[in-house]
């Protein structure tokens, strides 16, 4: 799995930054924001880490836009499952 450029969550293009002070000046890995239509991470974490925080943060964006309640902790959980099964897998989306 790559870190894309962008990616579409419910029909809204969400851009994805890399930021290499996000960790320290921030204190998190990475942030979401549906109105600015954006997506940052923290480009210093290893690869492996920077892809679970794009799905942790895809998962907070639905969680937010959906108001469908879930907490950080659950949302921290499906994220690095989500991610292990994924890359376990990695045939798992192909098309064929």
């Amino acid at each position: 799995m790559i870190i894309p450029e962008s990616v579409k969550i419910a029909g809204q293009v969400m851009t994805i930054k890399l930021d290499q002070w996000l960790a320290s000046s921030e204190d998190r890995y990475g942030e979401s924001s549906s109105m600015r239509g954006q997506i940052t991470l923290d480009s210093t974490q290893p690869i492996l880490h920077q892809q679970s925080t794009l799905l942790h943060e895809i998962l907070e964006t639905i969680n937010k836009d959906n108001e469908i309640g879930l907490e950080h902790r659950q949302i921290t959980t499906l994220a690095t499952q989500l991610h292990q099964v994924i890359t376990d897998n990695p045939n798992i989306f192909k098309e064929g």
